[in-house]
C-alpha cells in the first residue's frame, strides 16, 4: 500500500499564485483584432457564393435556362472568384 502522507500538497496560497501565473500568460488585449472580424466575414460570404453556384450547377441544363444562367457562366463565375481568392490571400491550389 502507497503511503500518500509523504506526498507534499501545495496549500492554498501556493495553488492561488500557480492559478495567477497561468492567467498572466494568457494574453487578452482590451479591443479584438478588427481587421480578423472583417477578413472572417469576407471568407464566409465567400464561402457562401461558392456553395450557391455549386447548387446551381447541381442543376441540369433546362433548369439553368429557366433560371437565366448557363453553365459556362456558373462556372466561369466560380473559376473568377477563386483567381481572385488566390490573388488576394497568396494561396496556391
Amino acid at each position: 500500500m502507497r503511503d500518500y502522507s509523504s506526498r507534499s500538497n501545495p496549500t492554498i496560497a501556493q495553488q492561488a499564485e500557480q492559478q495567477r501565473a497561468r492567467l498572466d500568460r494568457l494574453h487578452m488585449p482590451a479591443m479584438p483584432p478588427l481587421w480578423l472580424f472583417a477578413r472572417l466575414g469576407r471568407a464566409v460570404q465567400a464561402w457562401r457564393k461558392r456553395r450557391a453556384v455549386k447548387a446551381l450547377l447541381k442543376r441540369d441544363d433546362h433548369s439553368l435556362c429557366d433560371l437565366g444562367h448557363s453553365r459556362a457562366q456558373l462556372r466561369q463565375r466560380l473559376n473568377d472568384g477563386e483567381r481572385q481568392r488566390r490573388k488576394t490571400t497568396g494561396a496556391t491550389r
